[in-house]
């Protein structure tokens, strides 16, 4: 698995969009929907792409803040990484669980690629709270790369992301 991102996750927004993007049973559906920001991210999907991929990209592009923080490292690295030191295996824990368990992701959007899981506020507060604990435990930890810009839909990449959101390309 290589490099994986997180992102914000508007949780205001999902909710509004999600009862139209669960009702879709095909592209085509998502292609003709009324609301205009579903229809515009399905046009770039021919009817070869599942209906619940279509769906993931659409709440990843619409659902997610356009700052985002890239780790190069794989996944597994990170987790190892963190579990070595005492203040980290709680963080490596909720990283490797929502990794595992795809988080909050609901059938009608799961895919093979694309988000992993979505973490709410107090989630990400908590997930927060230990990395910050593993970063005065070990100052030397390397800083995560941060790039801006979110993900485009056109070509999804395989499934590399975890918490809030995560990029396709």
């Amino acid at each position: 698995m290589g490099a994986w991102s997180l992102a914000g996750f508007d949780w205001v927004k999902f909710r509004e969009l999600a009862p139209e993007l669960r009702r879709a049973v095909s592209p085509n559906d998502l292609r003709t929907s009324d609301d205009p920001q579903i229809a515009d991210v399905a046009a770039a999907f021919d009817d070869t792409y599942p209906t619940p991929l279509i769906c993931n990209v659409a709440i990843v592009e619409l659902c997610t803040t356009p700052q985002w923080v890239t780790f190069k490292e794989s996944l597994p690295e990170i987790v190892l990484a963190l579990r070595k030191r005492p203040a980290g295996e709680d963080a490596a824990d909720i990283i490797a669980e929502l990794a595992l368990s795809a988080h909050n992701v609901e059938p009608w959007f799961e895919a093979e690629r694309g988000l992993m899981g979505i973490l709410t506020r107090t989630e990400v507060e908590h997930l927060s709270s230990h990395l910050v604990a593993y970063s005065r435990e070990k100052p030397d930890a390397r800083p995560p790369e941060v790039s801006s810009g979110g993900p485009e839909s056109s070509s999804p990449s395989p499934r590399r992301a975890i918490c809030s959101t995560s990029s396709y390309r």
